[in-house]
């Protein structure tokens, strides 16, 4: 306060320091909420980002593949993506994906979908490693390209097997469980589940590929609402 009395020409009082301390809080809260939404835009866009770039390195003709993790996660994907279908043809009725009952007789390699599939899971196994996306990627594969992969044997369906995932301005909402779109939802829903448990993808990452420390440290980590969706 001396220092201030000799620069300023003037003596501070309690008030001063009252309203030095409430900006200094507002100025730090204002920082934080920018941060907040900056990092939620990056999240999101890196997100869709980091997804579009699995499908667009996603090979038409794939190099084949002889390690014993992709195999066995290429039978146990398949026998989901099958499940899948079966679960959607009971609950929403739509006859597109009768198919399904017959071609699970098949041999695996047989089936019209193994192609796809095998090309998809191709997409995500690099370096013996698995993507830390994977089980979102092959979500979005099957809930929104179901009867492409279905059909997947034929020509015309064989460049493109997802289509290009942008940002949603209006989410998707669901009233009531017991119409046909909450029903698919609910179907979509246990998809994922399963996915995650196939990949082992219950642990959380960081999206910005920050450290768990700094992500930890981050002014609004305490906020779980804003920390999970970061990670």
């Amino acid at each position: 306060r001396a220092q201030l009395i000799c620069e300023h020409e003037w003596i501070p009082t309690t008030v001063h320091q009252y309203f030095l301390e409430e900006n200094e809080r507002r100025y730090s809260e204002l920082n934080k909420q920018i941060r907040r939404q900056q990092d939620s835009f990056l999240c999101s866009k890196h997100l869709i980002d980091e997804l579009n770039k699995i499908s667009s390195d996603c090979p038409q003709f794939p190099q084949e593949c002889s390690d014993s993790e992709f195999l066995s996660k290429l039978k146990t994907t398949i026998a989901l993506f099958e499940q899948y279908v079966r679960s959607t043809l009971y609950a929403v009725r739509n006859r597109t994906y009768e198919g399904i009952l017959y071609t699970v007789k098949r041999p695996l390699e047989q089936r019209p979908y193994y192609a796809a599939i095998y090309r998809l899971l191709n997409a995500c196994y690099q370096d013996k490693r698995w993507h830390r996306l994977t089980p979102l990627f092959l979500y979005h594969a099957f809930s929104g390209s179901t009867k492409v992969i279905l059909r997947c044997a034929t020509e015309k369906h064989r460049r493109k097997l997802i289509k290009r995932i942008s940002q949603q301005n209006e989410p998707a909402r669901v009233k009531r469980m017991t119409t046909m779109t909450g029903r698919r939802a609910a179907i979509n829903l246990v998809l994922y589940a399963k996915l995650k448990n196939t990949f082992n993808s219950s642990t959380s990452v960081c999206l910005l590929n920050r450290s768990p420390k700094t992500c930890a440290r981050l002014p609004y980590a305490a906020d779980e609402n804003i920390y999970r969706r970061i990670k």
